[in-house]
């Protein structure tokens, strides 16, 4: 992450050590090997937003950990660990947590990992009808995806292509900067894809602009 050079970097971190993917550790390991990336990051110039771990009553490949105590724990210790550090602390859980430390089933599949939902609610905004990118320093493939949705009408078949397009250091023939990455490649697809694709996708008017399909209380927030 550091040789990319990021102006921002959101570190949402703790999930798979508190399941034990590699093995168990303790609440100071994981909150020693947090507190090393923002170090580094800080050290390298970089702005560091730290996010809560999500919730989770259980973990489906890990059962009978008890884990809800113990992220709440946790999340405890990173909200009153970032002041320390004068960085952002980033709390997940008013928009996905239970009151009972779990995950709410309507934004999730397996308890643990946010679906389209989940996603959606992060771009939720308190002071406009929605925010264009998500609280962390990229929009990200799905909140950027699930941000277009609310301007195609639903019965429209649509698709969201996301490509990383900046190079972070300069490299022979590649100076650092925005570039479109792939795009060429994918020109081409989409250019040989059409040609048999029923009906045709390419169409010589613009499609019409739509409006939000929730209700205009506010103006959109440009972060």
């Amino acid at each position: 992450m550091i040789d990319l050079h990021p102006a921002v970097v959101h570190i949402m971190a703790g999930t798979n050590d508190v399941a034990e993917n590699s093995g168990a550790e303790r609440d100071g390991d994981i909150e020693r090997a947090i507190a090393s990336m923002v170090e580094l990051a800080l050290a390298h110039r970089i702005k560091v937003i730290v996010a809560s771990i999500p919730p989770a009553k259980d973990f489906p490949w890990h059962p009978g950990l008890n884990p809800a105590p113990r992220i709440v724990r946790l999340n405890q210790w990173l909200k009153s660990y970032a002041p320390t550090m004068h960085i952002a602390y980033l709390d997940y859980w008013p928009a996905l947590a239970t009151d009972d430390a779990g995950m709410k089933p309507e934004v999730s599949q397996d308890g643990v990992h946010p679906n389209s939902e989940g996603y959606r609610r992060m771009l939720d905004s308190k002071v406009a009808d929605i925010n264009n990118v998500s609280d962390g320093p990229f929009a990200g493939a799905v909140t950027a995806a699930l941000y277009l949705a609310e301007f195609v009408a639903p019965t429209t078949k649509w698709m969201h292509i996301d490509t990383y397009a900046w190079n972070g250091r300069p490299q022979p023939g590649r100076p650092e900067g925005g570039e479109a990455l792939a795009f060429r490649a994918l020109l081409a697809f989409v250019t040989d894809w059409a040609k048999t694709a029923v009906p045709k996708i390419i169409t010589k008017k613009p499609a019409p602009r739509l409006a939000p399909r929730r209700p205009p209380s506010a103006r959109l927030r440009r972060r």
